[in-house]
């Protein structure tokens, strides 16, 4: 399984963008705090969401804004300037939570926003594959040990 949950701030402003085959997506840069005092540490990750999600990031979030992304992990590589191989952390999100509103605003602004506390916005990856096969009990059982009682380990 490979699930990543992180919290932080947007160091970027989402952009978006539109795949040649018309899919909806936006990027940005989300800053990671770990660590305290003179061992304070900050990650960078780069952030795609697609389809509404992405739709949603470019109309309610800014750079500085906090939020947790929920989303499989992968890496990029490319060359640099300078001719040496990088590499970015990266997030496709699966959810994200909208940042609290300010507590100086009043609920009808935040309505005015579209959005409450607390709002998660979800979507199915597009990366995902679609299982529409059904397995029988023989299919799945075949080439395995069955064990009764304790396992042997």
């Amino acid at each position: 399984m490979n699930v990543a949950i992180l919290t932080g701030n947007l160091a970027s402003d989402p952009e978006p963008r539109t795949t040649p085959n018309g899919k909806t997506l936006c990027t940005f840069s989300l800053a990671v705090n770990k660590g305290f005092g003179q061992y304070k540490k900050t990650d960078f990750f780069k952030v795609t969401a697609w389809g509404a999600i992405g739709e949603n990031c470019v109309k309610y979030l800014s750079k500085g804004k906090r939020v947790t992304v929920r989303g499989s992990v992968g890496m990029e590589t490319y060359e640099g300037k300078d001719g040496k191989f990088h590499a970015n952390l990266t997030i496709e999100v699966q959810e994200l939570d909208l940042p609290p509103r300010d507590s100086s605003q009043t609920a009808e602004s935040g309505a005015q926003q579209g959005y409450q506390r607390g709002d998660i916005m979800r979507t199915q990856s597009q990366s995902q594959p679609e299982y529409t096969d059904v397995v029988t009990d023989t299919q799945a059982t075949s080439g395995f040990t069955t064990y009764e009682g304790e396992f042997p380990f």
